[in-house]
């Protein structure tokens, strides 16, 4: 889907950094999956399932802080609205909102950089109606959790 993406970086003191940003994403492209079989199933050569997504925002907030020339620490929120809607959620994307609470470090040396973050992901819990005929029970998917560890390296030239 087409994204757009609005981000404002300011530097409040002379360590600090922090940036936000609010990105808009088009969902309501996504409209319809269809799954070819080669062979069909029990007569079928596809299946399509309607979708019908919402467009939503998601918003983002991140703090460095310079503790060294070669030390930054870095710490981050983003609240990311679901956009599936009531009507068509299914199993195989279960989410509703989230929340992800980061952080980690930077170490730069010369013209190299190694990058350490932990994310914890929240989500919140999301409700089933009964939808006999798509194959979804009434139903409920409890808050779900996810950590998250990156490692990066880079190197300027």
């Amino acid at each position: 889907p087409d994204e757009y993406s609005l981000g404002v970086v300011f530097k409040p003191l002379n360590r600090v950094t922090v940036e936000f940003d609010a990105i808009f994403t088009r969902w309501r492209s996504f409209d319809h999956m269809t799954i070819n079989f080669d062979d069909g199933i029990v007569g079928l050569d596809k299946i399509t399932k309607y979708k019908n997504w919402h467009d939503v925002w998601r918003y983002q907030i991140g703090l460095e802080y310079a503790l060294t020339r070669m030390l930054d620490l870095r710490v981050g929120y983003v609240y990311d609205n679901t956009p599936i809607p009531k009507s068509t959620v299914d199993y195989l994307v279960p989410m509703d909102d989230q929340q992800h609470f980061d952080f980690g470090f930077v170490v730069h040396w010369d013209c190299w950089s190694v990058d350490l973050s932990y994310t914890y992901i929240r989500i919140k819990d999301r409700n089933y109606d009964a939808r006999p005929l798509d194959g979804v029970p009434k139903s409920r998917i409890h808050t779900g959790d996810a950590h998250l560890i990156a490692f990066g390296v880079g190197y300027k030239f």
